[in-house]
């Protein structure tokens, strides 16, 4: 239906874009897989107060990278 409506220039768009939002996300995904196991290895260890701590760092981290991702991005397309 893309092909025929918008011709072949709008599939190389769509996955051009689709691995771009790929990896803007994939520092959010990594972040909270990673906070995910250390989450349950606090917790098994009652350790209430580290878990805290550890999310706040971890969510500021990934929206720093997110940050500097958009930064990148949106410079990129200058150079192109």
């Amino acid at each position: 239906m893309l092909i025929t409506s918008a011709g072949t220039w709008a599939i190389g768009i769509y996955v051009f874009l689709s691995k771009l939002r790929d990896l803007v996300i994939s520092p959010i995904r990594g972040g909270s897989r990673g906070l995910l196991i250390i989450t349950g290895h606090l917790y098994g260890a009652n350790k209430f107060k580290r878990i805290r701590e550890i999310r706040r760092y971890a969510y500021k981290m990934q929206y720093q990278l997110l940050g500097l991702s958009f930064i990148f991005f949106s410079n990129w397309s200058n150079y192109s």
